[in-house]
């Protein structure tokens, strides 16, 4: 009697973290294929893998990047922003009332258009 109990309660423990999994994909494949979103936040957290060194030494490539946002946003912090469809993982050098300027912290230079590029 008592194992039945045990198996039917793992049974439904199972079932749930089954359907949470599922639920979690939806979610996620809703928000980047339909809405175009690249990183949904469900539960206020999203993640993200570094795919390059333009960070380093901070963050290395294949780093798992945990994101929350954040009410208000200060110089020298690392941000998360989507660039149309991709992800853009950069530090905020300065800020002004309408603009933000972020780079990688390997760039040193701005190109012609006034953006920050890696050399």
């Amino acid at each position: 009697m008592k194992l039945n109990r045990t198996k039917g309660i793992l049974k439904i423990l199972h079932m749930a973290a089954v359907s949470l999994f599922i639920g979690l994909k939806l979610y996620s494949w809703n928000a980047e294929n339909l809405v175009g979103n690249a990183m949904p936040m469900p539960f206020g957290y999203g993640i993200s893998v570094v795919l390059s060194g333009s960070m380093e030494p901070e963050l290395s490539a294949n780093d798992l990047v945990i994101v929350r946002a954040q009410g208000s946003y200060n110089e020298g912090d690392i941000v998360v922003y989507q660039d149309r469809h991709s992800l853009v993982i950069h530090r905020i050098v300065s800020m002004g009332e309408d603009e933000v300027i972020t780079r990688t912290d390997s760039t040193q230079y701005k190109d012609e258009n006034g953006i920050w590029t890696t050399v």
